[in-house]
């Protein structure tokens, strides 16, 4: 498994304090470059097909034999790959989330972060000295491979929880027409048309973004009932005329008067009984202090790229009211740290 001490450890380093516990991160940031290394010289699917030697995987991914040995090792010791007489092959953790074949494949995540911890993350003093963010979104819509990443890392996302998101919302009935706002993916819009062959989408989102979600929706076969238009959401003029509004993942990346004004406009977008429904990590939806320090570390991440944070329901909740919403439900979904907040016109 990941860097993560044993209860012995914990007991050492953590409760009566008698080693160092600081180096664990020290340590962790290591850890994260050497998967994040296996995915760029394709170590993990190189092993789906087999078991292998460190000579005979070097061959095969045109590698140092005694820096793919090292590189082995460590992994074994992580819990990626297991060894057995001379010989590596992919662990059920490995082959559960790191490969096509299984559950949900977290790659893209890793790619997508490494480039964020290389480019942004040496300047993380600076956004706290000055209280001035970076430009991630102006980056990005540059940056065709990342944008890719991102999306695919999205795509996984979503299907690990699509199945929750959609027995926590049950659409209006009658409700023909959704607008996916940010949704450039489509994994979503793709999930909702599935379930209502009545059910027509438009996504709107970035061009980068939408790359990802024209491919998704010519692959499901549903170019006839889903649309894409290119714009800002935040800066340009949304279409109208719709009976539900998603807003997924959106609101950390702006500030509390830009979720209000967000808000309104999506709210005129929607005819009369039209909802809109927020999808958004919050801050204490999950008691498990592993779940808390990640919603902490994905908020000072969104604070230095973009100038957002992660908020709690009843921020989210109080910016629908500011916005003329009066009627709205809050439910948790707790594979993805986050609440689904549906908000009715």
């Amino acid at each position: 498994m990941p860097l993560a001490p044993n209860f012995i450890e914990r007991l050492i380093f953590l409760n009566l304090n008698q080693a160092p516990a600081p180096l664990l991160d020290t340590w962790s940031g290591p850890t994260f470059w050497s998967v994040l290394t296996a995915l760029k010289l394709h170590v993990f699917e190189t092993l789906a097909t087999g078991a292998k030697s460190p000579q005979e995987l070097a061959q095969a991914i045109a590698a140092s034999e005694k820096g793919v040995t090292i590189l082995l090792n460590l992994l074994a010791s992580l819990g990626y790959v297991r060894q057995r007489e001379g010989r590596f092959s992919n662990t059920a953790m490995t082959k559960k989330w790191l490969l096509d074949s299984g559950t949900a494949n977290f790659t893209p995540f890793f790619l997508y972060w490494g480039a964020l911890m290389e480019h942004f993350m040496p300047r993380l003093a600076d956004s706290i000295r000055t209280g001035e963010h970076l430009d991630f979104y102006g980056w990005i819509e540059n940056q065709p491979e990342i944008s890719r990443h991102f999306q695919e890392g999205m795509i996984q996302l979503a299907r690990f929880i699509a199945a929750d998101v959609a027995k926590a919302f049950v659409m209006s009935p009658g409700a023909k027409r959704l607008l996916d706002v940010g949704g450039g993916h489509g994994e979503y819009s793709i999930a909702l048309c599935k379930r209502n062959s009545d059910l027509s989408v438009t996504i709107f989102d970035g061009e980068q973004a939408l790359v990802t979600g024209h491919r998704a929706v010519e692959q499901a076969e549903l170019s006839d009932r889903i649309h894409t238009l290119r714009g800002d959401f935040m800066t340009g003029e949304l279409p109208g005329g719709f009976d539900i509004a998603l807003v997924f993942n959106i609101v950390h990346g702006l500030s509390p008067a830009g979720n209000v004004d967000l808000f309104r406009k999506v709210k005129a977008t929607l005819n009369p009984g039209g909802q809109m429904v927020v999808l958004e990590q919050v801050h204490g939806i999950s008691p498990l202090p592993l779940t808390d320090a990640a919603s902490h570390i994905l908020s000072l991440a969104y604070y230095h790229l973009v100038g957002g944070q992660v908020y709690t329901a009843d921020e989210i909740q109080d910016w629908l009211v500011q916005a003329g919403f009066s009627t709205f439900q809050r439910k948790s979904i707790l594979k993805a740290s986050s609440a689904l907040f549906i908000a009715t016109v």
